[in-house]
Parts: C-alpha cells; structure tokens; sequence
C-alpha cells in the first residue's frame, strides 16, 4: 500500500495485494428453498451477507473457495446456517447470530464469536 501526504491530507495511490479483490457492501442472501444454497456472484461479491429463508433444519451456504474471502454473515434465519466452500470444513452461524468468518483457500473459519 503506498500512502501520500499532500496538504495535510493522506492520500491511498495504490494498494498492492495476493489479487483477493476488496469487497464492499450489504446483499441480501435468501435460501430460495429448504436446502443447502449455493449463491451467484452478485451475492458473493459483497463483504456483508444477510442470510434469509424459511428453513425447517441446519443447512449449508456454499460460498467460493478463496483464499483471504472474507464475509460478515448475518444469520435471520430459524435456524442455524453452515458457512463453507464445495468442499472442506466450515463454519455453524446460529440463529439470530452474526460472525466474521474468513477462507483460507480449503476451509472456513471463524474470526469472531457469534454475537
């Protein structure tokens, strides 16, 4: 990252990187039935996931295995969701519960505690 200093302001010229893109922004996540759910690229594409459906169990929300993804899932579903990649482990976001959770390229992790 290569900082400026112009007129008492810091300026960010550039910001070099491993080419995991930097992801902003809130989407709306809906299970569109009850069961596991694979969402497209205009959902995973954003930083914050708000996790919807009406779900009668625990499923999974695969999501690309990439190394340094990073999501704030937010879990408004009835029950508890699975955070995880086509393959790998992953992690359990309980019901009404939001956690950071991060890949490292094979699996899902947790950042923080569900709060």
């Amino acid at each position: 990252m290569a900082l400026k200093a112009t007129g008492g302001a810091v300026l960010l010229e550039s910001i070099a990187g491993d080419g995991v893109a930097v992801s902003l922004g809130r989407a709306a996540c809906a299970f569109p039935s009850d069961a596991d759910f694979t969402p497209g690229a205009s959902i995973y594409a954003k930083r914050q996931l708000d996790i919807t459906g009406t779900l009668t169990a625990g499923r999974n929300l695969i999501l690309p295995l990439v190394d340094g993804a990073e999501f704030v899932i937010i879990n408004g579903t009835g029950q508890t969701v699975t955070v995880k990649g086509a393959t790998g482990s992953g992690i359990a976001v309980a019901t009404a519960k939001t956690a950071i959770v991060r890949c490292n390229g094979t699996n899902y992790y947790r950042v923080t505690a569900d709060v």
